[in-house]
């Protein structure tokens, strides 16, 4: 449950800076990638963030309900830390970069790092759900 709460809070800190930047509170955080020359807007990927996050949030929650004895807590938090770690990059060179700067190369291994950081970090939240998935159909099979 404790990742279940993690996950949600985590979701509405996303949601509510998505909010206030479009609202146009915060300053811009536009990132430009110069290897595809694309420029993504704050709102954007956080409302992805916050959207994520809540549907992470639900499935450690509904796998807590079902059963609570399925969930490898050291899994659910390092999916947790790789998830949060990801956005409070994005987050933190978002604020720190200029609107109409350039990215340079190391700024842009670090972003790439925390996509990769996102993706492991989802990959393991699909794993322990697939997992506990797989074990709630098995003990359904076997126990009928």
């Amino acid at each position: 449950m404790l990742i279940a709460k993690l996950f949600a809070v985590l979701a509405t800190i996303l949601f509510i800076f998505a909010l206030l930047g479009r609202a146009q509170l915060l300053p811009t955080m536009h990132l430009y990638f110069p290897i595809s020359d694309r420029v993504f807007g704050p709102y954007y990927w956080q409302l992805f963030g916050a959207i994520a996050c809540g549907f992470f949030a639900f499935i450690y929650f509904a796998i807590d309900r079902w059963s609570p004895r399925l969930l490898n807590p050291s899994a659910g938090l390092l999916s947790f830390v790789l998830v949060a770690v990801a956005f409070l990059v994005w987050l933190t060179t978002g604020f720190l970069i200029k609107s109409s700067a350039r990215l340079d190369s190391r700024l842009v291994v670090i972003l790439l790092g925390a996509k990769v950081s996102f993706f492991l970090g989802s990959a393991l939240v699909a794993l322990v759900a697939g997992w506990a998935s797989f074990c709630l159909l098995r003990a359904r099979m076997f126990y009928r």
